[in-house]
C-alpha cells in the first residue's frame, strides 16, 4: 500500500484552482472536486483498512480529462487551471486504477 499512500499524499499536495476565467472551464472545477472527494474519500478508508460503504465510481475520469483538455486559446490565467485539473485528474487516475485491481 506505499505506492497508494504516496499517490495519496501527492495528489493532497496539488492544487486546485478555485475560478476559472471561462465558465465552461470554471464548472468542470466542480467536477473535478466531487470526483476527487469520492476517490480521496475511497483511498483513505482503503488506507485505513476500513472496507468503505460505497463502490468506487471513477469511470467518468477519462471523460473529464477530455473535457478539460478541450479548450483552446485560453488566457494565461485560464491555460494554469486547465494545467492543475488535467495533473489532478492524471493522479486520481491512478488511485482509481490502483485501487481497482
Amino acid at each position: 500500500m506505499e505506492t497508494l499512500q504516496s499517490l495519496y499524499d501527492f495528489c493532497e499536495s496539488l492544487p486546485i484552482p478555485d475560478k476559472g476565467m471561462e465558465e465552461e472551464l470554471d464548472e468542470q472545477i466542480f467536477m473535478v472536486i466531487d470526483l476527487e472527494t469520492m476517490i480521496m474519500a475511497y483511498a483513505e478508508a482503503s488506507l485505513s483498512g476500513v472496507q468503505p460503504n460505497f463502490s468506487l465510481d471513477g469511470d467518468n475520469i477519462e471523460k473529464l480529462q477530455r473535457n478539460v483538455g478541450r479548450f483552446q486559446e485560453l488566457g494565461e490565467e485560464d491555460q494554469v487551471v486547465q494545467k492543475q485539473l488535467l495533473e489532478k485528474l492524471a493522479v486520481l487516475k491512478e488511485i482509481r486504477d490502483l485501487l481497482t485491481r
